[in-house]
């Protein structure tokens, strides 16, 4: 996919959103049914507010990034890579060297004893490393997209299908997304796609999602209990909803009642734009502030919505530049490096409706880290050729 092509995934997502959830909650009701049962807390004012809030972000994001593709000087007449003219495949070892640095990145951070089993959904606070679940969360949509590009196909696809196993013993919701980073991965292996392939990755995706929601209303969780409740599991037209609700409805509900319910907080808002390392800021009072309930932070755009719609148009306008001037850069400079910030991307795109504004900024500033490493190395490599 061509960086405009990504850039447009966005807009198409958010204006999704505010469809599913203006038929879902204000025309009809099947969209009303959200954790925690936000809806009964709010009012139409507030809501028809991130409505809007949500198309002025798309709009100002889809700007931002014609900015710069209008306007920026394109000073190399060569592209250094043609990408698609054979397969990329990757060697087997760096694959499984990936994948175990996963394994042992999420062991590290979650907790060994929390992965295989554990009493309910929320992981103890003491147990494992913040640190190292911020690195498992970067992580897994590139390992998922690898386990696609090695040589021995069957092998990745067997390593594809534990870290799924792995990943749906967590009851996150993140399960939903390994499915379609390793179909993207696909596709770039193949340099092709089929309408019936990306029928089957959603499909795949809205029952990770179903399965990851029901499990968290189980006693014992974890891989081995998860593995045996999705054997089990039956449908459930009402869990079926709530979960298709989980990812779109809610999104709007949870910033409405933020914004009918809460104030903007200056220190706050500094908190979660800053790139200064989370060790240099009181993370405590950030998250604390900036919280539903104990399960719940603020979405992303709810925080930007307390400080009003020129807050949030300058936010996704800036976004939108930078995000489309690192995508074009690797667009022409490196495959490996277009695949990684592509994944920074999506994560950035569905990320901003649920979760905290640090959290979703923190993959812009990631993916200019990934820019500046890569000029930095490239001189060098230029000063060791002259």
């Amino acid at each position: 996919m061509k960086p405009l092509d990504l850039i447009l995934l966005l807009p198409v997502f958010y204006l999704f959103i505010v469809l599913y959830s203006f038929f879902g909650v204000y025309v009809f009701d099947f969209g009303k049914n959200v954790p925690f049962q936000l809806y009964r807390d709010t009012y139409s004012e507030g809501f028809f507010f991130v409505l809007w809030g949500y198309v002025f972000a798309s709009l100002s994001f889809i700007v931002g990034a014609l900015l710069v593709k209008f306007l920026a000087v394109n000073k190399e007449k060569v592209i250094l890579y043609n990408y698609f003219s054979k397969p990329r495949v990757l060697n087997v070892y760096i694959v499984i060297l990936f994948f175990m640095m996963f394994i042992v990145v999420m062991h590290m951070g979650m907790g060994v004893s929390h992965i295989y089993y554990r009493d309910g959904y929320v992981i103890d606070n003491e147990s494992g490393s913040a640190v190292f679940r911020l690195l498992q969360v970067v992580l897994l949509p590139v390992v998922a997209v690898t386990l696609a590009l090695t040589k021995k196909k069957k092998l990745g696809f067997f390593l594809f299908l534990i870290l799924y196993i792995y990943v749906l013993g967590l009851s996150s919701r993140y399960s939903m997304v390994v499915p379609v980073f390793y179909y993207f991965g696909l596709i770039y292996r193949n340099n092709n796609y089929s309408v019936l392939g990306l029928v089957v990755v959603a499909l795949v995706s809205l029952l990770s999602l179903l399965a990851s929601v029901s499990f968290r209303d189980n006693i014992q969780q974890g891989v081995f209990p998860n593995l045996y409740s999705l054997v089990m599991l039956d449908f459930n037209y009402e869990l079926f909803m709530y979960s298709l609700n989980y990812i779109f409805s809610y999104s709007v509900i949870a910033a409405t009642y933020v914004v009918e319910n809460h104030v903007g907080d200056g220190l706050s808002f500094i908190y979660s734009i800053t790139p200064v390392p989370s060790m240099y800021i009181d993370v405590q009072y950030l998250t604390s502030s900036q919280k539903i309930n104990e399960h719940a932070p603020f979405p992303a755009i709810s925080i930007l919505l307390l400080s009003g719609y020129h807050y949030l148009i300058l936010y996704y306008i800036f976004s939108g530049m930078i995000w489309m001037f690192v995508l074009r850069f690797f667009h022409k400079k490196s495959l490996v490096g277009y695949m990684v910030v592509t994944c920074l991307f999506i994560l950035f795109v569905v990320l901003a409706t649920q979760y905290n504004l640090r959290s979703v900024t923190r993959l812009v500033y990631y993916s200019i880290f990934l820019y500046l490493i890569f000029i930095i190395a490239l001189q060098f490599k230029l000063k060791r050729v002259r």
